[in-house]
């Protein structure tokens, strides 16, 4: 396997990820995969063409994936923040230090 193959790896890997929404685990890739990009000749061998393209098309594609689970999570903070004020009026709503039960 060439390393321009082990890109198109990584890129499958990397959609794995973000459908898991595993970010600690997409952190670690990417940052694996800028390492190996920064190891890569400037100029690719012509038959690197392929793979290329391949880890290119996929990685366009994760990057639609990541914007609509990044969307989806925001989202779900946002319902969040909202419940979690319902639930700071109702522990207010008794007074500071007063039995509602008393």
């Amino acid at each position: 396997m060439s390393v321009y193959d082990v890109l198109v790896e990584l890129a499958r890997r990397e959609r794995d990820l973000i459908d898991g929404c595993l970010w600690d685990d997409l952190l670690d890739l990417q940052a694996r995969r800028g390492s190996l990009v920064e190891s890569l000749p400037a100029r690719p061998p012509a038959e690197a063409r392929a793979a290329l393209e391949t880890a290119s098309a996929l990685g366009a594609s994760n990057e639609v994936a990541l914007r609509a689970a990044l969307e989806v999570a925001g989202r779900e903070l946002s319902h969040l923040g909202r419940g979690r004020r319902a639930l700071a009026s109702y522990a207010g709503a008794g007074g500071a230090g007063e039995s509602r039960f008393a």
